[in-house]
């Protein structure tokens, strides 16, 4: 029985090694603010890197990764595009090919009412004009399960790309998008990012990262929680983007959809200005509703003190307020739960009680 324990332990410190193990790169260099003669950061005469990684696998490929700058020296590359310069970077690095972030927004802005931005919609465009194959992941899975994808990801020598919200402020002060590719000695996770977070960025295994820092689940179905590619073959041709802004095509008419994404949440995954007022009425009403019936309560049992009041009708309205009051306090809890329970919506899509 004894040794049978014994080998239970050992199979166990083995079980939780093994992740560890396998999935360390044999070398990771990363320069920052570098040139990159071939346009895959931008114009090579006016935008550099914001980083490019070099890594080394134990079978001796080598990949590299050109992470583009948040913004470009022309100002074309359009706000909230950490994410497509987290994709081109790992496309360009699989496929061996010469893209930029502008070639991925021109394509999606045939596909997406957000003037190019890559969302939910249209990622698998991306996906097919790149030919790589890779999954886009949404609320559709669980922590451990993306810890497990990430892992097996680094053990097939790819990266992953890992959508991070503000939580963890020395990795975004929003929503943003890191490009995974591996981890170090101390098993704590290395990335690149276009905003140069990762250069003083506190030291997280892999697991504190997914568990601390990865966006929230409506953020996760507006956009992406995880990308990850699979082995796929070199694809041949050039930049879509030529004379660095010449086919930059024209900003598309807005979307007349009207869903609780364009109402309450923008194209950055952000609460717009009606929800934020929404949400400071509702802050305030919650508030409100507790110290009007501490004041109220006061008021009736003061009456019944002086002789005014009735002592039955005080308790009664005393419990009826204090009711009223834990409901207003908990109502988007509520709401959730209840929401949940008959399958009707799903408030947490676009941030509601948040």
């Amino acid at each position: 029985m004894k040794k049978v324990k014994i080998l239970f332990f050992l199979l166990f410190i083995c079980l939780f090694l093994i992740p560890n193990v396998y999935a360390k790169p044999e070398s990771i260099k990363i320069t920052y603010n570098a040139n990159d003669p071939e346009g895959r950061c931008g114009n090579p005469k006016k935008n550099n890197c914001m980083a490019i990684a070099k890594v080394t696998y134990d079978n001796n490929e080598e990949k590299v990764f050109y992470m583009p700058k948040q913004y470009d020296a022309e100002g074309l590359i359009i706000e909230g595009s950490c994410r497509s310069h987290a994709l081109i970077s790992a496309c360009n690095a699989l496929k061996d090919s010469k893209y930029s972030t502008l070639d991925l927004q021109n394509l999606l802005k045939k596909y997406s009412p957000y003037d190019g931005r890559l969302m939910a919609s249209n990622i698998d465009n991306a996906f097919e004009f790149f030919d790589v194959k890779a999954h886009a992941y949404h609320s559709d899975i669980n922590n451990s399960k993306i810890i497990s994808l990430i892992f097996q990801a680094f053990e097939n020598n790819q990266p992953a790309i890992l959508f991070v919200n503000r939580r963890c402020s020395d990795l975004a002060n929003t929503n943003h998008a890191l490009l995974l590719l591996g981890v170090d000695d101390d098993n704590n996770a290395i990335f690149i990012d276009s905003s140069g977070y990762s250069k003083n960025a506190k030291k997280r295994t892999i697991s504190e990262l997914v568990n601390n820092c990865y966006v929230y689940k409506g953020t996760a179905d507006h956009y992406f929680s995880l990308v990850t590619f699979n082995e796929s073959n070199e694809l041949s041709g050039g930049s879509i983007y030529d004379d660095y802004g010449d086919n930059f095509i024209d900003k598309p008419e807005s979307s007349n959809d009207f869903t609780c994404q364009t109402i309450l949440i923008n194209q950055y995954g952000e609460p717009t200005e009606f929800k934020k007022i929404l949400d400071g009425i509702f802050n305030l009403i919650q508030i409100a509703a507790p110290l009007m019936a501490i004041v109220l309560t006061i008021l009736d049992y003061y009456k019944v003190l002086t002789g005014n009041g009735d002592t039955k009708k005080a308790n009664k309205r005393t419990v009826i307020r204090i009711a009223i009051a834990t409901i207003i306090v908990f109502l988007p809890l509520l709401l959730d739960l209840l929401f949940h329970l008959f399958g009707l919506y799903d408030l947490s899509t676009c941030n509601i009680g948040k």
